[in-house]
């Protein structure tokens, strides 16, 4: 496993461990996360190819958006009175390029990033 994808599991563990274990998602959690490190290296590669310096948080804004994603969760599952999982799940099922999609907000940042 990549250096990258096993600090951001480490900075999630508490959340894989209390929201997406008990949901059967946490495989589903770290293939996504590997995908949104791997967009982070390309971008970030990218950036320094054009001579600039990435000055970009990266991995603990991947952190960010899962938190958001299970504060999300939460509040959306307290608000419809449904399953905290299928919340989660959603986050996870749709792209992360899409509205809803864990990452979004990341890839929202690595955009503004590279506009700099």
């Amino acid at each position: 496993m990549d250096e990258e994808v096993k600090t951001v599991l480490d900075y999630c563990e508490t959340l894989i461990r209390e929201y997406y274990r008990p949901c059967d998602l946490e495989t589903c959690l770290i293939t996504r996360i590997a995908e949104l490190v791997h967009e982070w290296k390309k971008r970030k590669e990218i950036i320094e190819k054009q001579g600039r310096e990435y000055t970009g948080a990266g991995l603990q804004l991947i952190f960010t958006d899962v938190l958001r994603a299970v504060d999300l969760a939460k509040h959306n599952s307290e608000k419809n009175n449904k399953p905290i999982c299928l919340y989660l799940r959603n986050g996870l099922v749709r792209p992360y390029t899409q509205v809803g999609g864990l990452g979004k907000y990341f890839l929202s940042h690595l955009a503004d990033v590279e506009k700099k």
